[in-house]
């Protein structure tokens, strides 16, 4: 069972998220890639009242909502992978089928070499580009955190 989620907001989006058709292609990575893709950005209001605990208990909803429409749906295992968009300011998550052995952006999937979902929350949090610290410097795409989901036993890593 996932952690409850206490901020009405966070709640909101892992709603929405869990009503939501995953898209699979397993023809043509980059519609999955798209299709399933989420991006978040907060308001400094939000951001103001958002601790590090709630954004880990949507991801952990979120990741059990997508793993329970796999499974209840009959597909096959998806990668759900997480990165920091620094120049965006944004924290974002897709799925792509495992089939495909890699990442649509060209990285090959080793599950072992990701980063954690809390370290990718923590430079989201710490950003210059951060609502809450609006001056900073110029940032790229610091790192992937990425998860196996599917019948199969979730890895440390999350494949679905």
């Amino acid at each position: 069972m996932s952690p409850q989620i206490k901020n009405k907001t966070w709640q909101a989006w892992a709603d929405e998220i869990a009503d939501d058709e995953i898209i699979i292609d397993r023809h043509i990575i980059n519609n999955e890639a798209d299709g399933n893709c989420w991006k978040f950005t907060m308001s400094q209001e939000l951001a103001s009242d958002t601790k590090l605990e709630h954004v880990m208990a949507f991801a952990s909803q979120v990741k059990q909502s997508r793993k329970n429409w796999l499974i209840e749906h009959g597909a096959q295992s998806m990668v759900m992978y997480w990165w920091h968009d620094e120049m965006s300011g944004q924290l974002c998550f897709s799925l792509v089928s495992l089939c495909h052995g890699k990442l649509p952006f060209g990285c090959k999937v080793i599950l072992r070499h990701t980063k954690s979902l809390e370290d990718i929350v923590n430079e989201w949090f710490n950003s210059p580009y951060h609502p809450v610290r609006p001056n900073g410097r110029a940032g790229f795409l610091y790192g992937c955190h990425s998860s196996r989901l599917g019948r199969s036993q979730l890895f440390s890593s999350s494949v679905l």
